[in-house]
């Protein structure tokens, strides 16, 4: 190359003055293009993933430094770790003063989640006269099953001060107390079970050569618009369990006795409840005792 190219070679290649401004030669402008793509390519793919805080996000891990931990696809997540349930809520407590086996009934709404069981406990009945603090729930109290919402006590000789709590697998959940004198009004008839407590006695104070005989009961838990009453006197055909029907002799839902005169010999008696939404399974007293 003579001298001559060799100096106007090296001219091409710096910018040229005119006054103040700096003319950039045409391959000079090329790479800089060139290099703008490039450097636009480059940050795309590094942004292309991130997400605004704050904001949604499915599928794999984000980049975004403001949401924490690892994102999954929701079917491969862990599931959680079971937790002790919550406290049983709305909780009833009555007695039926009527009876006179004077019972007890309990109804709870149950917690949401796993429930293992519950432990029911009255105080005084097995630990001395003692309140269980809110802490306090366990084994050592009566266990009553997962699928349970009410609870009967026979026969109490006052209103006792209960308590209950809900377990699982995981542990108990806090101790709450039953609200007492609030009897339980179901929101549509259940139901009712079979009254308890049947007994039966001769009472022979009213004279005559034959004694009266005395039924007693105690009312099931479920509200019960009365009862349906059969005597069964040899000759005739016993009643299966579940014939209980309003062809019996119809007694009131307030009736806790009935009394037969005269009873020369004892008949087979047989008692159900019933309301609304249907008859309770039928329940025979006992013969009496003549001594």
């Amino acid at each position: 190359m003579s001298a001559m190219g060799a100096a106007r070679s090296e001219r091409s290649s710096a910018p040229i003055a005119t006054g103040k401004r700096y003319v950039t030669p045409r391959s000079a402008i090329r790479v800089a293009v060139v290099g703008l793509i490039a450097a636009l390519a480059f940050a795309g793919c590094t942004t292309a993933g991130a997400s605004p805080a704050g904001a949604s996000t499915t599928g794999n891990a984000t980049s975004n430094p403001a949401l924490t931990g690892t994102l999954t696809d929701a079917s491969t997540a862990p599931q959680g770790e079971l937790q002790p349930p919550a406290a049983p809520t709305g909780l009833h407590e009555w007695v039926d003063e009527t009876s006179s086996d004077v019972p007890a009934y309990f109804v709870w709404t149950p917690p949401s989640g796993p429930i293992g069981g519950y432990y029911f406990y009255i105080k005084g009945a097995w630990a001395g006269d003692i309140t269980p603090p809110p802490a306090i729930c366990g084994p050592t109290w009566e266990k009553l099953p997962g699928s349970a919402t009410k609870h009967t006590i026979q026969t109490v000789s006052s209103q006792p001060e209960t308590y209950i709590c809900a377990y699982n697998d995981a542990g108990t959940s806090p101790t709450v107390r039953f609200t007492q004198d609030t009897p339980w009004v179901p929101a549509k008839p259940e139901q009712p079970a079979a009254p308890f407590n049947v007994t039966a006695e001769f009472d022979a104070t009213g004279g005559g050569k034959s004694p009266a005989e005395v039924l007693q009961w105690s009312a099931p838990l479920e509200p019960v618009s009365g009862f349906y009453l059969n005597l069964w006197y040899v000759g005739g055909d016993i009643p299966s369990p579940d014939a209980c029907n309003s062809s019996w002799t119809k007694l009131p839902a307030s009736a806790r006795q009935y009394r037969i005169p005269a009873v020369e010999q004892s008949p087979s008696v047989f008692i159900c409840a019933f309301n609304d939404a249907g008859m309770s399974p039928m329940v025979k007293f006992p013969l009496p005792d003549r001594g």
